[in-house]
């Protein structure tokens, strides 16, 4: 079982680094910290996904 790649940790980082800006940024509508924790996850469950698929190809086929 191989993990995460560099490159996909790389871009794990860069989403927390993206909220982490987010956080600094004007609170312009009460919702928007939710809206964008929720796209954040979202984002790094399908990048973590990534690992599972490369693990299990039989049970999480790649379709492009």
């Amino acid at each position: 079982m191989g993990g995460l790649t560099k490159e996909e940790i790389a871009c794990l980082e860069t989403l927390g680094d993206a909220w982490n800006q987010f956080t600094r940024l004007e609170k312009m509508h009460p919702s928007d910290g939710d809206d964008f924790v929720r796209a954040i996850h979202a984002a790094q469950n399908i990048v973590m996904a990534r690992a599972a698929m490369r693990d299990h190809p039989d049970k999480l086929p790649r379709r492009c």
